[in-house]
């Protein structure tokens, strides 16, 4: 196997496991503008998570509630429902 196939084959797998593999960019704008709100959860920032151990990873929204806390989840929860059942 020569250097440049090598590096291909690395470049594929740094592709594979990048967090936009995992989710997609339009997921994560579907999560930040129709999920979340201006009356729920404003979201700020969000970025890619790994976990601990976890071989899967995420994605964290980092944001301020404009309602209370249950409220909020009851919103997210039922509209995630909608965007993605199970």
């Amino acid at each position: 196997m020569g250097l440049s196939e090598t590096q291909s084959e690395f470049e594929d797998l740094v592709k594979m496991l990048a967090p936009e593999a995992i989710i997609s960019k339009e997921d994560i704008d579907i999560m930040k503008n129709k999920v979340f709100g201006f009356n729920t959860f404003w979201v700020t920032s969000n970025e890619a998570y790994a976990g601990r151990g976890s071989p899967d990873g995420g994605w964290v929204f980092r944001g301020n509630l404009r309602a209370e806390r249950a409220e909020v989840y009851a919103n997210v929860e039922a509209t995630m429902t909608a965007y993605a059942p199970s």
